[in-house]
């Protein structure tokens, strides 16, 4: 087929590290990309164009003036003029495919994506199949998150758990592809303070929140037989939805205070990899997810992995090989997993490797890009006929 161009829409800039690995792998595949957004990135673009699309106003210095739900109605407001606005502008640079990675206002975003599919077949990316985390402010809003995906002509996902989720939803399982999210390779351009402790350290890394299960990983290093926790260091890293109060309650009464280090708040860019290369092993102890940008962050940095048995976890780590898998919300299986590669320094050693071979093959952005271009191909063909 002949590469031309691909209009890529991330309205609230979810997703920067994503968007940004897979309009360089686009690009490198042959595409003219431009990347439609807002806000601000560390993503410099080397080989696409990022447009400023949405919200000039409510994500500047205006935006941060206004009391919340003034500026979150501006937002809204905002939101609308943006999207009319990408149809006049998707008009004029006549794309050949559309891309979405994600429908923030989906009462407004989708009669316009139907509109949108009248200028270029639409592709919509579903990250995540329980929308906002199943806290959705309204039915409608709900309602119309689902019918995201039946509104354009190609849906992708991340895992085989996702597409079953989305059929199971009505949506024509023909249409929908799984592409697996790419790794997502931070610079480490920034250094964190040695860890003189000879301990061997466990990292969480992300976002605090319920889902991902940190209260379950307390409770596990609480059940780790002491002389393993006392050479283990658990780092707490990310930014805490709500407070982390009631966590480091649990921790205190679990008596493992001493045992975790918290680094809670916004990790700055060039700090990320920097956590991930300091670290021996990482743990994702979620309840439940799609796909993970941080295990993805993770796989260069070549380090053992301890995950729950769920979503895209379980598609990309085999038991025994890149880590260890165990079930949700099992305190014991996690105590026990960790103890198991925390105790054996060269098992640590081969797991790594593996990851890193993850990394470096089946999850690389050159093999992504020729899957997603193949679904392109696909959707014009489709179009055609």
């Amino acid at each position: 087929m002949t590469r031309d161009r691909v209009a890529v829409i991330d309205p609230s800039n979810f997703t920067p590290p994503y968007d940004h690995h897979l309009c360089e792998g686009l690009a490198d595949n042959g595409w003219k990309v431009k990347l439609f957004t807002s806000g601000k990135t560390n993503w410099t673009p080397r080989d696409y164009e990022r447009v400023q699309a949405f919200y000039p106003l409510t994500e500047g210095r205006v935006g941060d003036a206004l009391p919340e739900k003034i500026r979150v109605l501006g937002k809204g407001t905002e939101h609308i003029i943006g999207m009319l606005e990408l149809v006049k502008r998707l008009n004029r640079w006549d794309p050949d495919i559309v891309h979405f990675q994600w429908l923030p206002l989906p009462f407004v975003d989708v009669p316009l994506v139907r509109l949108i599919g009248h200028i270029a077949p639409t592709v919509l990316t579903v990250h995540d199949s329980t929308p906002f985390q199943g806290s959705a402010t309204s039915r409608l809003q709900r309602f119309m998150t689902e019918k995201g995906p039946q509104v354009v002509d190609e849906v992708i996902v991340h895992t085989e758990e996702t597409k079953a989720k989305l059929v199971e939803a009505s949506v024509p399982e023909k249409d929908i592809s799984v592409i697996p999210h790419g790794v997502i390779r931070y610079p480490i351009t920034a250094h964190l303070p040695t860890n003189n402790s000879e301990k061997t350290t466990v990292l969480f890394f992300g976002n605090v929140k319920p889902y991902k299960g940190v209260d379950v990983l307390i409770d596990a290093v609480a059940r780790l037989p002491p002389e393993v926790r006392q050479k283990s260091r658990i780092v707490i890293a990310g930014r805490p939805h709500g407070s982390a109060d009631k966590l480091k309650q649990r921790a205190r009464k679990q008596g493992v205070t001493e045992s975790i280090t918290w680094e809670l708040g916004f990790i700055e860019h060039e700090c990320v990899g920097a956590y991930f290369k300091e670290s021996d092993i990482v743990v994702f102890p979620y309840r439940h997810i799609d796909q993970s940008g941080a295990l993805m962050t993770a796989l260069p940095f070549g380090k053992p992995v301890i995950a729950t048995e769920v979503g895209g976890f379980a598609d990309v780590l085999t038991d025994g090989v890149h880590g260890r898998l165990v079930p949700p919300d099992n305190a014991d299986a996690l105590s026990n997993a960790l103890a198991d590669v925390l105790t054996d320094k060269d098992r640590r050693a081969e797991m790594g490797d593996a990851v890193a071979e993850l990394a470096d093959n089946t999850y690389s952005w050159e093999r992504i890009a020729e899957m997603t271009t193949e679904l392109y191909g696909e959707a014009l063909r489709n179009q055609r006929e």
